[in-house]
C-alpha cells in the first residue's frame, strides 16, 4: 500500500512538475520528496493506529456500558416487578391484621367481661353471707338497762363508740338490735349505749 502511494506521489509531482512549466526535474528534488511522502505517511500510519485503538477502546467502552445499562434495567424490572407484588399484597395483609387485631380484641374483652362477672359473683356471695349471717344474729336481753343515749359520729365504730363510752360492742348491738354495723350505725343516728357499774 505504501508503494502505491508512493507511486502516486511520484506521478503527483511529475504532473505537476510538468503543469507548472519546469522542464527539468532532478532525481534529488523527487528523491527529497519522495522522503518527505513517506515520512507523511508513516505519521498518518501512526494516526490511523492510534485511531484504530482508540476505536477499539471506545467499542469496548460502549459494550460495557450496554451491559451495564441492560443490568440497571433488569435490576429496575425486578425491581418494578416486587413493587407490584408487594402493593397488590397489601390489602391482604391489612384484612389478615384487622381480623388479628379485632380476634385479640375480642379474646381481651371477653376475658375482662369474665373477669368482671367473677367479681360480681364473688360480691352477692360475699352479700349473701353477710346477710346469712346478719339474719341468723340473735340479740340477747342480758345488757344493762342503764346508759347513755350517743349520737353517732362520722367515723364512728362499735369498737370505739363502746371504748369511748365505757361499754361493750356486744351490749350496744344487743340494745339496738345492730345486725349490720357497717349498714345498721350511720352517722347522725341516735343509740342508747348500755353501761355497767363498775
Amino acid at each position: 500500500m505504501v508503494k502505491m502511494v508512493m507511486t502516486g506521489c511520484l506521478f503527483w509531482l511529475v504532473a505537476t512538475s510538468a503543469l507548472l512549466g519546469q522542464n527539468r526535474i532532478t532525481l534529488v528534488d523527487v528523491y527529497q520528496e519522495m522522503e518527505q511522502l513517506r515520512a507523511q505517511v508513516g505519521r498518518l500510519q501512526l494516526e490511523l493506529e492510534a485511531q484504530r485503538r482508540e476505536n477499539d477502546n471506545m467499542r469496548r467502552s460502549l459494550e460495557a456500558m450496554k451491559q451495564q445499562q441492560q443490568s440497571l434495567v433488569s435490576s429496575y424490572n425486578q425491581f418494578v416487578t416486587q413493587t407490584n407484588s408487594t402493593l397488590t399484597t397489601l390489602p391482604e395483609r391489612e384484612r389478615a391484621l384487622k381480623t388479628e387485631v379485632f380476634s385479640e380484641m375480642t379474646r381481651q374483652m371477653k376475658d375482662l367481661a369474665d373477669q368482671v362477672q367473677r367479681g360480681f359473683d364473688q360480691l352477692t356471695k360475699t352479700r349473701s353471707y353477710s346477710q346469712e349471717q346478719t339474719s341468723s344474729v340473735t340479740f340477747d336481753q342480758d345488757y344493762p338497762s342503764t346508759g347513755v343515749a350517743y349520737v353517732v359520729q362520722p367515723g364512728d365504730s362499735l369498737s370505739k363508740i363502746a371504748k369511748k363510752m365505757n361499754s361493750t360492742v356486744r351490749d350496744i348491738q344487743n340494745a339496738n338490735q345492730i345486725r349490720d354495723p357497717s349498714r345498721d350505725l350511720r352517722a347522725g343516728d341516735t343509740i342508747f349505749v348500755p353501761q355497767r357499774n363498775p
